[in-house]
């Protein structure tokens, strides 16, 4: 059942008004699934907390730059600036992937590596070394294995970028 292996929510509000709401994320990590039976909270609570607090630091102190930022440059100057940076990233991959597939003659890169449990990930890119595009096909990987190893979609997608 889902509601043994994992967390599924909305949203989950961890601060208010300036102030980490202890109560709240014991209320969410640890008693409620609790509740259900058979099932136990977070077996890591202490580092889950911290995970929390490290992430909200390091948000925090983004804001804060990024306000500095604007501040001393103007909403319209940053804008431009994180436009070129995503548009000169762009450039740089898929010279990179031309590249690539040019000294490939086309041919595709193969990977295969193992989980833990034995579980094959196999990948294949294809690069075009006309237009510097590709395409990341996991098709012979592994079946969906019955333990925390298995990789949602979009930590797929983050692997890749």
């Amino acid at each position: 059942m889902l509601y043994e292996e994992g967390a599924m929510t909305m949203g989950f509000k961890v601060v208010s008004e300036g102030r980490f709401s202890k109560e709240s994320v014991r209320k969410f990590l640890y008693d409620e699934p609790a509740s259900y039976p058979s099932c136990s909270g977070t077996r890591t609570y202490d580092d889950n907390v911290s995970d929390f607090k490290v992430a909200m630091a390091a948000i925090h102190r983004g804001a804060q730059l990024l306000e500095g930022l604007v501040v001393e440059n103007t909403l319209e100057v940053v804008h431009f600036y994180m436009d070129a940076i995503k548009r000169n990233a762009e450039i740089a991959v898929r010279e990179l992937l031309k590249s690539i597939g040019l000294k490939n003659k086309g041919a595709p890169i193969r990977f295969s590596d193992f989980m833990n449990d034995g579980t094959e990930i196999k990948l294949e890119i294809r690069m075009n070394y006309e237009t510097g595009s590709a395409d990341f096909d996991f098709t012979c990987t592994g079946r969906e294995t019955f333990n925390c190893l298995n990789v949602p979609k979009a930590i797929a997608h983050s692997a890749i970028i």
